[in-house]
């Protein structure tokens, strides 16, 4: 139980470093990405309709892993 806890909080540490030194070097991950165009376009009807408007198609490369935010 011990080292359960030593990795959760060594685990907890390498994320929290990781998020500020993304966040420093403005930088996004692949689900920065997901999340963040989710809420773009979430909230803003007028970027959602230029989506919508100027791709016609969208090309799906590596079809697995998906969750529901993806969709």
């Amino acid at each position: 139980l011990q080292l359960s806890r030593a990795y959760l909080v060594l685990a907890r540490a390498a994320l929290l470093n990781f998020v500020s030194l993304k966040t420093f070097r403005k930088l996004i991950d692949f689900d920065d990405l997901i999340i963040q165009t989710h809420e773009l376009l979430s909230s803003s009807k007028a970027h959602l309709e230029r989506v919508r408007r100027e791709l016609k198609h969208v090309i799906i490369d590596e079809f697995q892993d998906t969750d529901s935010l993806q969709w």
